[in-house]
Order: C-alpha cells, then structure tokens, then sequence
C-alpha cells in the first residue's frame, strides 16, 4: 500500500511495508496461470502479461521472473525498477509490446535513477527496450511515425520496431510524442 492505503501489485516500490513485502503476487499471478490452464486446458505457449502502470511494472517482473510461464508481455506505462533491472536474467526470450509516453508524468520516459518520486529507483523506457532488444538478439530496426487520427490532443506516436531474421521474438514500442 501506499501512504494513502492503495494496494499495488507487489513490484518491490520503496514504499512498500514489510506486510506489503510478504505478499508474493509473482507465486500467486504462477499458480493462477497453472491453474487456470489446468481447468480449462488453456494453451502453456500463449500465455501473456499485460498491464497498464502498476500492471505493467508487474508485466516486466513476470518477464523476469517467470519466463518459463509467460511468453510475450505487453506493459503500458510500465518500467522496471532498478533492482530487478539489474538482476533480471530470464530463462527464455522475451517479446515485449511498450506504450509509453514521453510526457508520462508518473512513470517518466527519462526514469528516476535517483528514485525522487519515491517508488524506486528505475532506468529510462530506451535503456530497457534497449535490454530487452539485447535479451531476445534483434539487429535490425525500423521506425514508423503512425498516423495522427486525433491532431486536438498534441501528441503523434512513432512506432519502433526492433527484430532479426534468426528469431520470432520482437520488441516493440509505441512511442507516444507529446
């Protein structure tokens, strides 16, 4: 929780209690999937993670934690915190779909190494797609600028994709300007 009693997914933000600590989300989000796949006979190659904010800093735990479950994540305004940045080492590749901002106001495009929010420290949104597209081997890449449907609300988005012919694993970002 928060200082203002909002839960959040377990993602290791410095505010975090010691009870908030002791809730493992990435064993029970495991068990969930097993379970579910179970019951329902669900497909152990399609699974995903997405998420938007918290959720998708959760995204990117699942991807470094549980690669053996989870095959792509989608995140939304996500981020990885520095210290499971710096000790992410996933057992299989891992396709990431981002959408972020460059004027997100909560999860800055530029991160905050010097964790002044207070959630943590974390890097900014190129230096992670820039592990991820390392992670999965992609040298090739291409930029797009995607149609401007909405020119009232100041913004374009580029769309960034990063790949190789020696894989199916791809990075993507949806890089929304402004």
């Amino acid at each position: 929780r928060d200082h203002d009693g909002n839960h959040f997914f377990n993602v290791g933000y410095d505010f975090h209690t010691d009870d908030d600590i002791a809730v493992d989300d990435l064993g029970f989000i495991k068990a969930l999937v097993a379970n579910l796949q179970e019951t329902y006979s669900l497909s152990h190659d399609n699974v995903f993670a997405t998420g938007m904010s918290n959720g998708g800093d959760m995204s990117y735990l699942l991807a470094c934690e549980a690669s053996d479950v989870f095959n792509a994540i989608a995140p939304v305004a996500g981020m990885i915190l520095e210290s499971i940045y710096n000790t992410c080492a996933p057992e299989n590749p891992m396709p990431v779909f981002e959408i972020h901002g460059t004027q997100d106001y909560v999860t800055y495009w530029d991160g905050d190494i010097n964790n002044e929010d207070g959630w943590g420290a974390y890097p900014d949104i190129p230096t992670m797609m820039n592990f991820w597209v390392t992670l999965n081997g992609l040298e090739l890449y291409g930029s797009i600028d995607l149609e401007n449907s909405n020119t009232n609300d100041g913004s374009t988005v580029v769309f960034e994709r990063y790949w190789s012919d020696s894989t199916v694993h791809e990075v993507w970002l949806y890089k929304v300007v402004g």
